[in-house]
C-alpha cells in the first residue's frame, strides 16, 4: 500500500482513512483463525508407590494466520502452533480445515500451515525491495471472540520503523 498525500491537505486523513478502509477490505478474506490443542503432562508423586507420573492436560489456544497461496499455505505466528497435537484454521466464512505446521522459525515467531484447499482468497505479497522505513502498515487479527460467526476482527496500524535485510 503506497500513499501520495500532500502534508497540507485538509482531506488527508479522510483520504488515509479511506485508503487502509479499501485495504483492509481487499485483505480481510484471507485472515483465518489458527485453533490449537496441545496436551502437556503436569508431574504428580503416587504417595503410596513413590513413583512418578504425568498427568495429561489438553491446553487449548487462538492466534491469527494469514492466507498467502491459493493452495492453502498459511502465514501465522510460531507461538501459536507450537507444540500443538492438533491444528484447526477457521476461514472467515466458517469452513474449517485440519492443518499442518510445514515450516516454523522460532527466531524470527514465523510458522507456515497448509490446509488441504483450493482456490482460497490468497492476500497479494507486497515486494520486499519496495518497501520503505516511515511507509504505512495495518495489521489485521482475529478478535478475542472464540467463533468466526459473529466474531470481532481487530485492525492497528502505525509506520514501519525499521527494515532488517539481515533475517
Amino acid at each position: 500500500l503506497s500513499l501520495s498525500i500532500e502534508a497540507a491537505s485538509p482531506n488527508a486523513a479522510k483520504v488515509l482513512g479511506t485508503t487502509i478502509a479499501d485495504a483492509v477490505e481487499r485483505v480481510m478474506p484471507s485472515v483465518v483463525v489458527v485453533r490449537t490443542e496441545a496436551t502437556r503432562y503436569r508431574m504428580a508423586r503416587d504417595w503410596f508407590f513413590g513413583q512418578m507420573y504425568g498427568i495429561p492436560e489438553k491446553l487449548a489456544g487462538q492466534g491469527s494466520g494469514i492466507i498467502i497461496t491459493k493452495d492453502g499455505y498459511i502465514l501465522t505466528n510460531n507461538h501459536v502452533v507450537d507444540e500443538a497435537d492438533e491444528l484447526k484454521v477457521v476461514m472467515q466464512d466458517g469452513r474449517e480445515f485440519t492443518g499442518k505446521v510445514v515450516g516454523k522459525d522460532p527466531k524470527t515467531d514465523v510458522a507456515v500451515v497448509k490446509i488441504d484447499a483450493k482456490d482460497l482468497p490468497a492476500v497479494e505479497v507486497a515486494d520486499s525491495d519496495k518497501i520503505e522505513v516511515g511507509d504505512v502498515v495495518s495489521f489485521l487479527r482475529s478478535g478475542e471472540a472464540s467463533y468466526v460467526n459473529g466474531a470481532k476482527w481487530e485492525i492497528d496500524g502505525g509506520a514501519l520503523a525499521t527494515i532488517r535485510n539481515d533475517i
